[in-house]
């Protein structure tokens, strides 16, 4: 009878896993470059008032797409405020200031408003994702998102600077634009 090599199995099987997270953190990478213009967009906001991107040029912004089904979206939340809360009030010599604009995924808009609450998410840019005919798609189409948590950093003159960033990378960035 043939002996098991348990090495041999277990690298085996090491092996597949590291090739399906490449697989799966890949597929769900949105295929948007960096350093070209972010895609504009007009919907409307938590309070029935307009929220279009373009408006927010000479901010820096951060686009978060997010649900409050998604456990991933809501486990981020309390760094992303803590990042916002950092950096909100802070004067960049551009004049420009940090923003952060909340893209819900949600279809009930019931729980979309009690998860802004439970979260304490600050700022007052949030909206539900829609169908916009103009533009041909969904502010998430725009920005292929195929996952979330899904988030664009944006400099303050429109380009996309980092496709799903780290905290860490966006807090590195604010620091810099501070000191130019």
């Amino acid at each position: 009878m043939k002996k098991w090599n348990w090495d041999k199995i277990l690298n085996v099987v090491l092996g597949m896993l590291l090739v399906w997270t490449v697989y799966r953190y890949f597929k769900g990478q949105p295929d948007v470059e960096t350093g070209i213009p972010a895609p504009d967009f007009s919907i409307v906001d938590i309070s029935g008032k307009p929220l279009t991107l373009s408006d927010f040029r000479g901010d820096y912004v951060l686009l978060d797409f997010w649900a409050s089904w998604c456990g991933p979206c809501r486990r981020s939340h309390p760094g992303l405020v803590k990042l916002y809360d950092s950096f909100s009030d802070v004067p960049f010599p551009s004049e420009g200031k940090f923003v952060v604009i909340s893209v819900s995924l949600d279809n009930n808009a019931q729980n979309w408003r009690k998860a802004i609450e439970k979260d304490g998410l600050r700022w007052s840019s949030h909206a539900l994702d829609q169908y916009l005919p103009a533009m041909g798609g969904s502010v998430a189409s725009l920005y292929d998102v195929r996952q979330i948590p899904s988030r664009f950093l944006i400099d303050d003159k429109g380009m996309i600077v980092r496709v799903n960033p780290g905290m860490r990378f966006v807090r590195r960035f604010l620091r810099e634009k501070m000191s130019e």
